[in-house]
């Protein structure tokens, strides 16, 4: 079996979000944040991506005045 550290090329660090944001903190807008997405846009951070590694997800809220946003991020390695 081949090692894939050996046949993968590393491309760099990337971060992918995904948000919806909430007004008066009771409507939202928008679609609501998901890890895949947060995943894609991470992807297509670097052009040629074909996998990441090393991922980690946090979620978060953001809150402001008459507001709040909801965020899932992703961090990892790009690799072609």
């Amino acid at each position: 079996m081949a090692n894939p550290d050996k046949a993968a090329h590393f491309l760099g660090e990337v971060q992918g979000e995904s948000r919806q944001r909430w007004i008066l903190y009771l409507i939202p807008m928008g679609d609501a944040p998901s890890t895949q997405q947060a995943i894609i846009n991470a992807k297509q951070q670097i052009s040629g991506t074909r996998f990441l590694a090393d991922v980690s997800i946090d979620d978060r809220t953001e809150w402001g005045f008459g507001y709040s946003e909801q965020i899932i991020i992703v961090n990892a390695q790009a690799y072609r």
